[in-house]
């Protein structure tokens, strides 16, 4: 009895609620046919013609899609919210079971042609067409559409900094065809980020603002209302850092490391020439990496460019210490300026910590002198009658019969004395010939040590000039 009770209950409550609703149904079914009877969608809704039509606008960021910065432009995921009076709504709620607002298909009446100016979408006029919500109806004739969309507009985009950039891109939405007379455009008071904001794995959306403008073009007498909000992204270069920036510093330390071989090795010379394939393979293998733009080159691009000239600059100081190394083994090598003797073989190999070698030079110079000095002293006693000892002379005076002796021992002297001076004629070319040989020796590593300055200066002016104000300018 009590199961048959309770089950007689339910049913007419689920009669009440099923008939409530349906007459609700009915009565906004009603309500929509009456308030769009008679009712063109063709004009504005306005009682007079000559009143503007408030129309408040806005929009939230929901995420960044893509920023294209090879055909210049930005494609975003909004939500579009717009709100006016349309005069011609309007009912008594009363009259009406209380109901105050209905949905009504955006096809079905006036609504404010608010087009992105700056449109790319090759497929829809960045207009109403990308709405397909419904608009939400109160009693009172206020309209309210929000609705969401996704937009693809132009982006004027520098890749100068690249991948350090800062790119600042606008959306610019007004009336198309209605001047401030016809639709006067406000901009809402919500903001443009919300929790409901995606983040971009590529880009940092650290601004966002909307400044509304009233514009007068030529064509037309009456100005135009526009509100534009600013965006402004910083990309975020950490992928670019580990996979472009990186690989290029370890192949520079290889070029800096291949110095400390000695000039003479031919290892040297193979190794920077793979050195230099190196980076030009490598930066064809990221040119896919690096945005395609002419109006500016990316300051990575100028970076790479100028790792390859100075990788080149290390392979043309190696060929030239190594061909001055090896002059030194040619037969008929010609002596060493005095003017290169006195700057690299001194001052410049004392200022770069060689100079024990110059040293050495020095005292192997100094002895040869002391021995040409000798030589001409030796002969010119001969050659005067001087060279023998008073020994000898006093048993020339007690034996007179002794110079037929005299003549022939004085003749043995004289062939003993020229292969002496034949001998000693070949010590002096040979160390010349070894000096000759130290001098461009000891030129090849004194200027390898130059070109090794030279080159380390050069990289680090090139890294500090380039990628540092990059990055300053990254972090503002």
């Amino acid at each position: 009895m009590i199961f048959l009770i309770c089950s007689i209950k339910l049913v007419v409550i689920l009669m009440f609620l099923r008939f409530s609703t349906a007459s609700k149904v009915n009565s906004e079914m009603k309500l929509v046919d009456y308030i769009l009877a008679n009712y063109s969608k063709q004009a504005r809704p306005v009682i007079n013609p000559r009143h503007s039509i408030n129309v408040t606008f806005g929009i939230e960021i929901v995420h960044l899609i893509k920023v294209d910065d090879r055909n210049q432009m930005l494609t975003t995921k909004i939500w579009v919210r717009q709100q006016w009076l349309n005069e011609l709504l309007k009912w008594d709620s009363s009259k009406w079971s209380g109901t105050t607002e209905v949905q009504i298909d955006g096809q079905l009446v006036w609504v404010p042609d608010i087009v992105l100016y700056n449109n790319a979408d090759s497929e829809f006029s960045g207009g109403v067409e990308k709405y397909k919500t419904r608009i939400i109806q109160y009693s009172d004739g206020t309209s309210f559409w929000l609705a969401p969309a996704t937009f693809t507009s132009t982006c004027s985009i520098d890749i100068k900094y690249f991948p350090f950039d800062r790119q600042e891109c606008h959306l610019k939405f007004g009336s198309w065809t209605f001047d401030i007379a016809g639709i006067n455009l406000l901009k809402d008071n919500r903001p443009l980020i919300t929790d409901q904001y995606s983040a971009s794995s590529e880009w940092d959306l650290i601004k966002a603002e909307k400044l509304r403008h009233v514009v007068k073009y030529q064509c037309c007498p009456e100005p135009y209302v526009d509100i534009t909000f600013n965006l402004v992204l910083l990309r975020k270069p950490l992928y670019f850092v580990f996979n472009v920036i990186a690989p290029c510093l370890v192949l520079v330390m290889t070029v800096f490391f291949g110095f400390f071989l000695p000039p003479e090795s031919g290892e040297r010379i193979s190794l920077t020439i793979t050195i230099l394939l190196a980076v030009a393979v490598f930066l064809q293998l990221i040119s896919d990496a690096l945005p395609r733009n002419s109006n500016s080159v990316p300051m990575l691009a100028v970076f790479y460019m100028a790792i390859m000239a100075e990788s080149a600059f290390s392979l043309i100081t190696t060929c030239i210490v190594l061909v001055i190394h090896y002059r030194s083994s040619e037969r008929g090598a010609a002596p060493m300026p005095k003017w290169v003797r006195s700057f690299f073989l001194g001052t410049c190999a004392k200022f770069f910590g060689i100079h024990g070698y110059y040293d050495e030079l020095e005292t192997m110079q100094t002895e040869t002198r002391l021995g040409e000095d000798a030589n001409k002293n030796h002969s010119s006693a001969y050659d005067n009658g001087f060279y023998m000892s008073d020994e000898y002379n006093d048993l020339q005076k007690s034996n007179p019969n002794s110079t037929l002796q005299t003549n022939n021992f004085s003749g043995t002297l004289d062939v003993i004395l020229k292969e002496i001076q034949i001998i000693t004629k070949g010590m002096l070319s040979s160390h010349q010939k070894s000096e000759l040989q130290e001098d461009w020796r000891l030129l090849a590593r004194v200027l390898d040590r130059l070109f090794f300055w030279l080159f380390l200066v050069t990289v680090v002016s090139s890294a500090l000039g380039i990628l540092v104000p990059v990055y300053l300018i990254h972090h503002g």
